[in-house]
């Protein structure tokens, strides 16, 4: 039952950083081809849609091959994030007494953030320490809150 939560916990991270990843550049519609570039291109007065592939210089060819890796660096980066919140969340489902459901994990540049609700402070304790011990994790905040008794 646990390995079965958590290969579905690593589907849906999977799914949710695929959805996000940057797409392909499309063709551009009619509309957007005939507005003249800007940004990189704004020293250039023609149009994008008038350069052909001869007359793109080789600054523009090194300004699109740094958006690409900085792109390229950016999903690389969700990704890393991605899989240290599968991991964590798979240890938690494994623990006898931790539940990946209760715990919420965000990842952001090896920065850990848990968040929910447990049934005891050893409990918090040992999240955070299943988390630090979690391959790509600089640092663990744990924002997590102990569950106390009602009154019946």
């Amino acid at each position: 039952m646990r390995l079965l939560v958590a290969l579905l916990v690593i589907g849906v991270v999977v799914y949710l950083v695929t959805d996000r990843a940057p797409v392909p550049l499309e063709r551009r519609t009619s509309e957007e081809d005939a507005r003249p570039a800007t940004g990189s291109y704004a020293d250039d007065d023609r149009p994008l849609r008038d350069r052909s592939v001869a007359n793109i210089s080789a600054r523009d060819g090194e300004l699109t091959a740094d958006n690409l890796k900085r792109q390229a660096r950016a999903a690389a980066d969700r990704l890393d994030d991605a899989r240290v919140i599968a991991s964590i969340k798979t240890k938690f489902a494994l623990d006898n007494e931790l539940s990946a459901g209760e715990i919420d994990v965000d990842c952001e540049g090896g920065l850990v953030t848990l968040r929910g609700t447990v049934a005891s402070r050893d409990l918090a304790a040992r999240a955070a320490k299943l988390a630090e011990n979690t391959d790509g994790v600089a640092n663990v905040r744990s924002d997590l809150r102990i569950a106390t008794s009602e009154p019946h």
